[in-house]
């Protein structure tokens, strides 16, 4: 579909005249920053597109350059009082790093004619701390255990995750905090309790490409001894896990219970929790 039409000329100055439905226009790479893994595939793009004041575009963007690059849902628009007017921030996900100083393709859905320029910012994925945190497939074949909801406030929710995430069949039960916005919040406790000759508790998790937004805390359910609590990096919409030692936590039975306090209001703080697992 991309080869029915021609990316048009950007030099930094000129005005791109968009027209309604699909069409193309380009933006500069300026700068791709915070390469944790520079083998990554996954990360997040953020960037700026300057377009018509007198109407506001669809909410979907692609980066494409031959072949497609990463995909970005998210416009809004730049505070009204600034000089310039027109102003959206754009933001969403690569899936390949393009370099600082390549002009990129962008395929863009606009509600009637106008014009639209720009400049993106690439940054890559951030490196999850392996120390408690594993990825889903390493754990997926283990038994599901059953849990109790002791406590639900704000937005957490059944499926209250993006939706896009919801398509691995062995999850179980899903809760999450987005539930239809990035600024959703909330606390939850649910109880797990506890095959015999237990080692390790273990929470498959994922979170929204936003900052990290999230703390964990497991602890006895009878708020006794020790409490491990495991604050999470993003994890870009990419499903892993939590481990929890229970060695650790000096238990006084069974039971433990763990708590997920989502604090973030910015764009892609959201996070989300399926059915725990034990070894």
């Amino acid at each position: 579909m991309a080869e029915q039409y021609r990316p048009q000329e950007f030099d930094g100055g000129s005005v791109n005249q968009v027209a309604v439905d699909w069409e193309w226009t380009e933006v500069l790479v300026t700068k791709t920053v915070g390469l944790v893994d520079p083998d990554a595939m996954r990360g997040i793009f953020r960037g700026v597109m300057r377009m018509d004041p007198s109407y506001v575009p669809c909410s979907l963007v692609f980066i494409v350059d031959q072949s497609v690059l990463g995909s970005g849902g998210v416009i809004s628009k730049v505070d009204a009082t600034t000089p310039e007017d027109g102003l959206w921030e754009v933001h969403g996900h690569w899936n390949t790093l393009p370099s600082k100083g390549q002009t990129i393709s962008v395929w863009i859905k606009l509600d009637r004619e106008g014009y639209a320029t720009g400049e993106m910012e690439f940054s890559g994925a951030e490196a999850t701390d392996r120390g408690n945190v594993v990825p889903f497939a390493s754990i997926d074949g283990l038994p599901t255990l059953p849990f109790e909801v002791v406590h639900q406030d704000g937005a957490w929710a059944v499926n209250g995750c993006f939706p896009a995430v919801l398509n691995v069949p062995t999850l179980g039960a899903v809760w999450g905090s987005w539930n239809g916005a990035d600024a959703h919040t909330g606390k939850m406790s649910i109880r797990v309790i506890l095959p015999r000759g237990a080692r390790e508790l273990i929470l498959p998790f994922i979170t929204g490409p936003g900052k990290p937004c999230v703390a964990v805390r497991a602890r006895d359910s009878g708020y006794k001894g020790s409490r491990v609590e495991i604050e999470p990096e993003s994890m870009p919409e990419e499903w892993q896990a939590l481990v929890f030692d229970l060695r650790s936590l000096d238990l006084s039975d069974d039971v433990v219970e763990i708590e997920m306090n989502e604090s973030g209001t910015e764009w892609g703080q959201w996070a989300a929790f399926a059915t725990p697992r034990a070894r």
